[in-house]
């Protein structure tokens, strides 16, 4: 190939050509390898690990009742109470139409491995617990309780060899253990030693009459006066929770009077009954 330029004439040798062909098909082959490498960065490349969701074993969501029922949780005395022995019997008890989901942790449902009672005198000084103190992990499925509509779980115990009761008043109840378990009622109770002359000098008699009212008398068999205190008896009216009424088929039939919170009990709370006097 020939180009006129002022009557010169310049020919295209066939080495010039032959390399600017070269040069061509050079960058033809860089791009094509660029563009391979990037194809192949694109499809070999790791890609962030996707974990697929691992299961765990999550306890129950507990609830508490909900407006069409209730759940009670009620705390009773067995027998009498003395420094060697003091039973009572707490009963859970699921009143409403769906199931209740509680945790056994720091509850009498699992026994005494903590300090899981407020045992207090008459004082207002709380006892000091004598029993084991338990460290554990977190609750597995197996210390939670499913109790369906209707149904009771009913646990036992003796509180002495925790909590080192001597003669006098106690106000007892149970903590609230994980949330999950309310607080019990509290209860009055007269702790007395058998060699305490004493334990048989006040005698008490409730006597049913017609309708829904009773009488509740407080004798002093005794040669001396006695004094007790009248907080959560009938002698200081319905402000707690102080006796056990079960129906027919023996389940507890729930409180719902008032709750006072007070402090220990003043002179003002307590009464004298002379010798032979009701």
């Amino acid at each position: 190939m020939g180009i006129a330029d002022g009557g010169a004439v310049w020919r295209e040798q066939p080495a010039d050509a032959y390399l600017r062909g070269m040069h061509v098909a050079l960058w033809w082959i860089v791009g094509a390898l660029a563009l391979g490498v990037f194809v192949v960065s694109r499809v070999v490349a790791p890609r962030p690990a996707v974990r697929a969701p691992v299961a765990s074993i999550a306890p129950p969501e507990p609830r508490t009742s909900g407006t069409s029922g209730t759940f009670d949780v009620t705390l009773t005395q067995i027998g009498t109470a003395s420094p060697e022995s003091a039973v009572f019997e707490l009963v859970a008890h699921n009143g409403d139409v769906q199931p209740h989901v509680f945790c056994t942790y720091y509850t009498p449902f699992e026994g005494f491995l903590n300090d899981i009672l407020d045992v207090v005198d008459a004082s207002g000084t709380a006892l000091r617990f004598t029993g084991p103190l338990a460290s554990r992990q977190a609750p597995g499925p197996s210390s939670y309780v499913t109790l369906a509509p209707g149904e009771s779980r009913v646990v036992r115990f003796d509180v002495v060899p925790s909590y080192p009761l001597r003669s006098g008043l106690y106000h007892i109840s149970t903590r609230t253990g994980l949330a999950t378990l309310q607080r019990s009622n509290a209860l009055a109770v007269s702790v007395t030693s058998e060699a305490d002359p004493r334990a048989r000098e006040l005698a008490v008699s409730l006597h049913a009459e017609s309708g829904s009212t009773a009488t509740f008398t407080v004798t002093n068999r005794g040669r001396d006066p006695q004094r007790f205190c009248t907080w959560r008896t009938p002698f200081d009216g319905m402000r707690s929770d102080f006796l056990e009424v079960v129906d027919t088929t023996g389940r507890p039939v729930a409180y719902r009077g008032k709750m006072a919170r007070r402090g220990a009990p003043t002179a003002a709370d307590f009464t004298m009954v002379a010798p032979g006097v009701r």
